[in-house]
């Protein structure tokens, strides 16, 4: 779950980046595929009752990402969230550096958590 939700939040951020259209295709593909492996994950945690554990996950990212308070968990058993999204329905964006402190388990950009070593590219 951390990273499913992560990759469909990156994906969605990384639009307004993409300046060859090749490259968009191939991005609205790989968003696709996130976000139903996503919501499998958040179904399969409603239906065995994981609110409180998903929950923590998501407090987990929202303090690695920063004051935006943006990321939602699963809900509870009387409303369950499989999306989330905006009031419209829409799945928000992260920024690459939040994404980067994510995966990296941190607040500050240092590497750690999923990358110990780091990451190589233009954002480190």
């Amino acid at each position: 779950m951390i990273l499913e939700d992560v990759c469909v939040t990156a994906l969605k951020g990384a639009v307004p980046f993409i300046r060859n259209n090749e490259f968009f295709e191939g991005a609205a593909g790989l968003l696709a595929t996130e976000a139903y492996q996503a919501g499998i994950i958040r179904t399969l945690m409603a239906q065995r009752g994981l609110f409180k554990q998903a929950q923590q996950v998501s407090d987990l990212r929202d303090y690695f990402d920063g004051p935006s308070d943006i990321d939602q968990g699963i809900g509870t058993a009387q409303q369950v969230n499989i999306v989330p999204a905006d009031n419209n329905s829409i799945a928000f964006s992260r920024t690459p550096e939040q994404v980067r402190n994510i995966a990296y388990g941190t607040t500050n950009g240092q590497p750690g958590g999923f990358f110990p070593l780091g990451l190589n590219g233009v954002i480190r």
